[in-house]
């Protein structure tokens, strides 16, 4: 917390250099694990990203996102996302991927999915990595189907067929043939 202590000051008082050098050296995925670890801060961290994202940096804002969209708080993630995170040129999201893949919460990667389909400047490579995610769980629940209906989807919104995980194609290929279906 002395992390955000010291970014909160530098806000504060407003020193151009000094938030530049905040802003340099901003923990992000730090961020996150504070935040899981010690939720209390939250409302702190909340008015730290907001006052970042008063100046243009939206980085904190991407894992107040991460926090709320993992967490379920759809309406908080939702607004956060749409005013903040959908138009930024670079979107984190690998916490989002690991917790989803760590529960097999199909949703969650259903809706990491859905919300980079709608982003402004996400490349083929990080739509590959959400699908990726998607296919993933979608195997682990022996839902082999609805993963090639999954992939298929994305290879029609124009995600290369190489920018998705070759494992994640190879399960599901052989989550298929046990299936009795073949795998094109």
């Amino acid at each position: 917390s002395s992390g955000i202590n010291a970014e909160y000051r530098a806000i504060s008082i407003n020193n151009t250099e000094l938030i530049n050098i905040v802003k340099d050296k901003f923990p992000r995925g730090g961020a996150m694990g504070l935040l899981d670890s010690h939720p209390e801060l939250l409302d702190r961290y909340t008015t730290l990203a907001n006052k970042f994202a008063s100046i243009g940096y939206v980085a904190p804002m991407n894992v107040l996102w991460t926090y709320h969209f993992i967490h379920g708080n759809r309406d908080i993630a939702s607004s956060i996302w749409q005013n903040h995170v959908k138009s930024s040129n670079q979107i984190m999201f690998q916490k989002v991927c690991q917790v989803a893949r760590a529960t097999g919460n199909i949703e969650l990667a259903f809706g990491l999915v859905r919300h980079l389909a709608e982003a402004d400047q996400v490349t083929s490579g990080a739509r590959g990595i959400a699908y990726s995610c998607l296919l993933d769980c979608l195997c682990a629940s022996n839902e082999h189907k609805k993963g090639y209906s999954a992939l298929k989807e994305a290879l029609n919104i124009k995600v290369a067929l190489e920018d998705i995980n070759r494992t994640a194609l190879v399960r599901l290929k052989q989550g298929l043939e046990e299936e009795g279906s073949t795998f094109p």
